[in-house]
């Protein structure tokens, strides 16, 4: 995924924590947990079901970070769902990533792509500062072959991620794993996953996540919540991506 200095997560093995005092700069729906512990919601929702678990951990992948935040998304489309059968299910993410001084995150050459088509706060409920997640690096502007969908960025099929279906009879689940890291020059991830049909640009559902590690204080997770459709910031973010890549 995004990586100041680059993301996606080791998929860790749910363990049972206990809450404590959240910190003042802790917002209400942050969760305080310990490294290795994991934060696990899942969601019910009309066209099928979301399990999000989020953890600070160490990653391989990391470039020696300590610890990163942590990520895996799974999707599985309910059958019989109303928006038929779909022979591929996957996840365009949105993100907002802010600096240390609690900025939007300034991306360099390779990535400044992101500078140019996050959102902008508006009356009609646009949040600031959010972006499609992909690898700028692989994609040139004017090209219409840049894919939104993280997995054609990030595969990350060696933890576990997959594209998933939905046939008449039978589900795939899709899972989306991502480690943002960079925490050395970040303090916030805020996240926004979609799993959409591939064949048919159809939302089947979206989760929000995230984790804050601030300069002092605790570090905590952003409690996960789910939505049957995606945002307006999400929508927004997706128009400027498809606007900038369009031919």
């Amino acid at each position: 995924m995004f990586r100041p200095s680059a993301t996606s997560i080791c998929a860790g093995v749910a363990l049972s924590f206990s809450t404590v005092p959240l910190p003042a700069n802790a917002g209400e729906n942050s969760i305080f947990v310990s490294k290795d512990q994991v934060l696990r919601r899942s969601f019910d929702l009309p066209q099928g079901n979301f399990v999000v678990e989020t953890m600070w951990t160490t990653a391989a992948q990391t470039a020696g970070e300590v610890d990163v935040l942590s990520g895996r998304v799974s999707f599985r489309a309910k059958l019989g769902n109303p928006s038929g059968i779909c022979t591929n299910i996957s996840f365009i993410q949105t993100a907002r990533i802010l600096d240390n001084k609690g900025n939007d995150y300034q991306w360099p050459a390779g990535q400044s792509v992101r500078n140019q088509i996050r959102t902008k706060r508006t009356a009609n409920n646009v949040e600031q500062g959010y972006f499609v997640d992909h690898d700028a690096t692989q994609c040139a502007e004017r090209s219409s072959e840049c894919s939104p969908f993280f997995r054609d960025h990030w595969p990350n099929s060696d933890l576990g991620s997959q594209d998933g279906s939905l046939e008449a009879e039978k589900q795939k689940a899709a899972v989306l794993v991502d480690f943002p890291y960079g925490w050395e020059l970040i303090t916030s991830a805020e996240l926004e996953t979609c799993a959409v049909c591939r064949d048919t640009k159809k939302t089947f559902g979206c989760v929000t996540w995230g984790g804050t590690w601030p300069l002092t204080g605790e570090r905590f997770l952003h409690g996960p919540k789910a939505t049957n459709s995606p945002t307006t910031t999400f929508e927004k973010a997706l128009s400027l991506f498809q606007s900038f890549y369009s031919e």
